[in-house]
């Protein structure tokens, strides 16, 4: 004989246990994503300080082998981002800097390598910089239209709260 395993929990105590089963699994979800971007993180910073010491010491083969895991680590994010708007379009500056890079550890142009380096290096702050600015400016924007208020037939009213309308 088989019992109905409502039979077991009182009323509407196994709808809550499945909720809570369907929220933990979620959470485990969310762990194991956020574990794998900080990894893959890590890895591309690792990758990219040795492509730096490489080109400083003049070492065009291990230049050559930190680029390469460096394009690794990319096309991995890239994939990981797909759709998502992603950064490293192919007419970015950033993507240029790449590509020049590339070219110029392919031909064996250390000198040239260093110098695309330093401008990848550059630009990327830059667009870090100019990144930040601009969540910066959207943060600000949501916070002053929070807290504006305007007079309407003598009463105040507050505006609608836009940072949670974005968020």
């Amino acid at each position: 004989v088989v019992s109905d395993p409502a039979d077991k929990f009182p009323a509407g105590t196994l709808v809550v246990y499945c909720i809570i089963m369907n929220v933990s699994s979620i959470n485990a979800a969310t762990t194991a994503y956020q574990t794998s971007i900080q990894s893959a993180f890590k890895q591309r910073s690792q990758d990219f300080k040795a492509l730096q010491s490489a080109l400083q010491s003049g070492d065009l083969s291990s230049a050559q082998q930190a680029f390469a895991a460096l394009q690794k680590d990319r096309q991995g994010s890239t994939q990981a981002a797909a759709g998502a708007g992603n950064a490293s379009s192919q007419s970015s500056p950033l993507a240029n800097d790449i590509q020049t890079l590339q070219s110029a550890l392919q031909s064996g142009d250390v000198s040239s390598a260093q110098s695309a380096f330093a401008t990848l290096k550059q630009d990327f702050q830059s667009a870090r910089a100019a990144h930040q600015a601009h969540r910066h400016h959207h943060h600000a924007q949501a916070g002053a239209a929070s807290s504006s208020t305007s007079q309407t037939s003598g009463s105040t009213s507050s505006s609608t709260d836009v940072g949670s309308i974005v968020a």
